[in-house]
């Protein structure tokens, strides 16, 4: 028999079209990255903040912008971001981020293992975002370059409201405004043209 159109009615003629469906997650990321042992940085996300190196060491609370620091130590060359090595770095701006101090932390970013260039490295690096430190922890924080270093063209600033912190770089602390209302602060600037701060505006209220 035939079709209409002239076909042999045996000869089915079919169009399949398979869709293949993915789903696809977006993992949240918070713009904060910390050095592990292997001198990787670990960028801290919605799946690992509430243990960010697996053991214990560092926490996040997104809701607060708190990152703690629990016995947390980390003594090596830094990891590697855009041409300089860190121990921790914030290239995101935050409205404020509270650093909470549990325990001996330490983050010695002098050590170098480049061999033909030196980078320059910073124990901690925040860009345009309000540091407070606190807690009843220590820290110590050695870096060629900074120790605590903040950048950007905002009005940002420092406050340390507790804890026992000791500070060792060629620029030991690097921010507009800074104010100590607690703890205990230890500078020492070392190598050459150093200082212990540059600092706009030390801060009293």
């Amino acid at each position: 028999s035939e079709n209409e159109d002239g076909s042999n009615a045996s000869e089915i003629e079919l169009d399949i079209v398979l869709y293949k469906y993915v789903k696809i997650t977006v993992e949240i990321s918070y713009g904060i990255l910390i050095a592990d042992s292997n001198d990787n940085g670990v960028m801290i996300n919605e799946t690992n903040c509430q243990d960010v190196l697996g053991n214990g060491t560092v926490s996040y609370d997104p809701t607060t912008n708190t990152l703690t620091l629990n016995n947390y130590k980390y003594e090596g060359a830094g990891f590697v971001d855009g041409g300089a090595r860190f121990g921790i770095l914030v290239p995101v701006t935050l409205d404020e981020l509270t650093i909470v101090l549990k325990g001996e932390n330490v983050i010695n970013v002098t050590s170098s293992t480049v061999a033909r260039m030196r980078m320059r490295s910073f124990g901690i690096y925040i860009w345009e975002t309000d540091v407070v430190i606190k807690g009843d922890g220590s820290l110590v924080v050695s870096a060629i370059d900074g120790a605590i270093f903040s950048s950007g063209e905002d009005d940002s600033s420092l406050e340390i409201k507790s804890g026992n912190i000791a500070l060792m770089s060629t620029l030991c602390i690097n921010t507009k405004y800074f104010k100590m209302s607690g703890g205990n602060l230890d500078l020492r600037a070392v190598g050459e043209e150093s200082r212990s701060a540059y600092v706009f505006e030390f801060k009293t209220s």
